[in-house]
């Protein structure tokens, strides 16, 4: 396994959003991928946003219980 950088390039795109009588633009992130599952984050944690100097830090709250393998569900 090759040696996995502690920082990740990303674009913000857009979204279309409703208000009152119109719609806007608002910037929207997606975040996925095996580097997230390495770095402890697993499919179901809660997770929280703070937002300092623009930083947004994820940190997880709740730990989801483990997945069972599809043939034993």
């Amino acid at each position: 396994m090759k040696n996995q950088p502690n920082e990740r390039k990303a674009k913000l795109h857009y979204k279309s959003s409703e208000r009152l009588c119109h719609w806007i633009k608002v910037p929207w992130l997606n975040l996925s991928g095996i580097w997230l599952q390495r770095a402890g984050f697993d499919i179901g944690d809660s997770i929280s946003i703070a937002i300092e100097n623009r930083k947004l830090i994820i940190t997880i709250t709740r730990k989801a219980p483990p997945e069972k393998p599809f043939w034993q569900k």
